[in-house]
């Protein structure tokens, strides 16, 4: 899903890619791709306790927090028009500074 990491304002920026099919609107593939700094421990800490309360909102919150300016207006569009997108986005974001499942 991270593809292209770039040096923006002295934060580093990764893409991260996603597409599915839209079953809803006769079977379009979308694809998005956002670009998103690595979350600081103070907003990783505040997801995990949003999370408790309402997972959708803290992922989103966590995403529009980490994105780059350029990409915001976009894919808060997109959360609106695909509300499983943040959950997505989020949990990569989540997966990607080591939180996941050891299988056990």
């Amino acid at each position: 899903m991270a593809e292209e990491t770039k040096n923006t304002e002295a934060q580093a920026y990764t893409a991260f890619d996603h597409s599915f099919e839209d079953r809803f609107s006769g079977g379009d593939t979308v694809a998005v791709s956002y670009r998103f700094r690595r979350p600081t421990p103070q907003e990783v800490g505040r997801a995990q306790k949003q999370v408790l309360k309402d997972s959708s909102q803290a992922m989103r919150n966590l995403c529009i927090g980490c994105v780059h300016a350029e990409d915001k207006a976009k894919m808060v569009a997109d959360f609106e028009a695909y509300p499983g997108l943040p959950v997505t986005m989020g949990t990569a974001i989540f997966g990607s500074i080591g939180v996941g499942s050891l299988g056990n």
